[in-house]
């Protein structure tokens, strides 16, 4: 796993390397300032200008060493400091110093008044402040930033975007403008918001050595979950259907059978034993056509779920995709979580149901697996000004319901009772299409049913389920992705997870 870290922690382990290798801390920073000239130097070609804008600390110092390495190499940069030489950190003025002997060209006069022509296919670097920042930007400096916004070149950020803070969702401050945002060792827990995304662009996290005992001892709330976080259960030799779990699937109604359909689907395609799908009446004679594999449970409401089959059958239950919202469907949820199921997923409409009767929030089994989407999730738990609000809230459900809430999303998020939270790298925009959330339920109901305990199934089951979609995505293109077509790359997602191994 890949832990997000704040500022302040991200210090304290660049200390730890400087004392244990040892090695002094302008070596560190040649070091880190070699990983993003290299970089620069893979996508950019010699005939574009680099115009690197530095601040007065280690940030500055890092643009100041890529500079000098860039024009090493025969580039062409150019330094605007933005600060005064007499206000420099000492890396920061040591690595000024070394400019003495190169072609760079170093501006120090009023630079936010009297920017050089910059042109379209130039390059511009942001190397002000860093992270640490606790305070929104003014004066000069923002009055920099947002001239720099306004040129149409592109445009790099190093280690986080000038304006932009560690764990901060923006609310409206001024920010630089990044196309690409190049971090050290670790990414910082505001590139995972939506409202920072136009600031932070791509981002690559650059891998500088850092001691390995600091990275590991340090404590974290918040990882991005790797592929080699991901284990799949090896199926045993002499296994047959009963070892690898039967599922429950509660779902489906008249004018939505293919939500019914799809998380069916894609829990046989994850490799639960048995699959028993409860529908209404009225999709007796749809089902079986679908998908031969699932068993039918017949509801005695002809268009709507009205009553749960006896549960203690099966290994784990899901209910939600396409249910609706009647009266006696209410009352059939009602009576299911009060039945308290060991392994339960509650989506869709099942999580509106639950939102509408919140004291049943309080009787939910321990490890339930909610996985909302952020308007479901502030139905449930109340709206929230930002995604660092809403972040906020849903640790404070997961801890106080003691369950696992999968916040759907660009960065999907797996929220357990512990308070740790995992985000997913995988998935794209083409996903953002009716049934995939349904996909979703199916393939973590599935890992429940195969004996995966609920944490891992979260995580698993997000993971998978996204890079499912990836492969569809390049097979065919986002724009066309169905949620079909993600299940049919539930195959290849496995066995790219189990290549990956070994």
């Amino acid at each position: 796993m890949l832990k997000i870290l704040t500022s302040a922690q991200t210090r304290e382990i660049d200390r730890m390397t400087i004392e244990s290798e040892p090695i002094k801390s302008a070596d560190l920073m040649e070091r880190a300032a070699w990983q993003c000239t290299h970089w620069l130097m893979v996508r950019f070609g010699k005939h574009q200008h680099f115009h690197i804008f530095c601040g007065s600390g280690n940030n500055g110092g890092d643009g100041l060493a890529i500079a000098r390495q860039l024009d090493n190499q025969d580039y062409l940069a150019t330094v605007y400091l933005v600060a005064g030489k007499d206000k420099l950190s000492p890396d920061a003025a040591l690595n000024l110093g070394r400019l003495k002997n190169t072609r760079v060209y170093v501006r120090f006069e009023n630079i936010e008044e009297h920017l050089p022509a910059i042109k379209e296919d130039d390059v511009i670097v942001d190397a002000v402040l860093g992270s640490g920042l606790n305070k929104p930007l003014d004066g000069r400096l923002a009055e920099l930033i947002e001239k720099l916004n306004k040129i149409k070149a592109y445009k790099i950020a190093i280690d986080i975007p000038t304006g932009l803070m560690d764990v901060k969702a923006n609310t409206g401050q001024t920010v630089f403008n990044a196309q690409h945002t190049l971090t050290f060792q670790f990414p910082f827990l505001s590139f995972f918001f939506a409202e920072n995304a136009q600031f932070v662009g791509d981002w690559t996290v650059l891998d500088i050595g850092l001691d390995k005992n600091a990275v590991a001892q340090t404590q974290v709330q918040y990882v991005l979950t790797e592929t080699s976080d991901i284990h799949i259960k090896k199926r045993l030799k002499f296994g047959h259907k009963g070892t690898f779990g039967h599922a429950l699937i509660i779902a489906g109604s008249r004018s939505m059978p293919g939500a019914a359909i799809l998380s069916a689907k894609a829990a046989l395609r994850c490799g639960c034993g048995l699959l028993t799908s409860h529908v209404p009446s009225a999709l007796a004679g749809i089902l079986p056509v679908a998908i031969n594999e699932a068993i039918l449970s017949l509801d005695k409401g002809d268009n709507y779920t009205s009553n749960i089959p006896e549960i203690s059958y099966y290994s784990a239950v899901a209910v939600g995709p396409g249910l609706g919202i009647t009266n006696s469907t209410k009352t059939a949820f009602s009576r299911l979580i009060k039945s308290r199921p060991k392994n339960l997923v509650i989506d869709a409409d099942a999580l509106n149901i639950l939102a509408s009767k919140p004291q049943l929030k309080n009787e939910l089994p321990a490890n339930t697996i909610l996985t909302p989407h952020p308007k479901e999730f502030d139905r449930l738990f109340g709206s929230s000004a930002n995604s660092e609000e809403r972040l906020a809230r849903l640790i404070e459900n997961a801890i106080s319901l003691d369950i696992i809430i999968v916040l759907k999303g660009h960065y999907s998020i797996v929220a357990l009772p512990s308070g740790h939270c995992y985000f997913n790298p995988t998935g794209n925009n083409g996903m953002a299409t009716a049934g995939s959330g349904d996909v979703l339920t199916g393939v973590i109901v599935s890992l429940l049913a195969q004996g995966y305990d609920a944490a891992h199934a979260a995580i698993t089951g997000v993971f998978l389920h996204g890079l499912a979609g990836d492969i569809a995505a390049k097979e065919l293109c986002q724009e066309s992705l169905m949620a079909n077509d993600i299940i049919n790359a539930l195959p290849k997602a496995f066995k790219q997870i189990e290549t990956a191994k070994h």
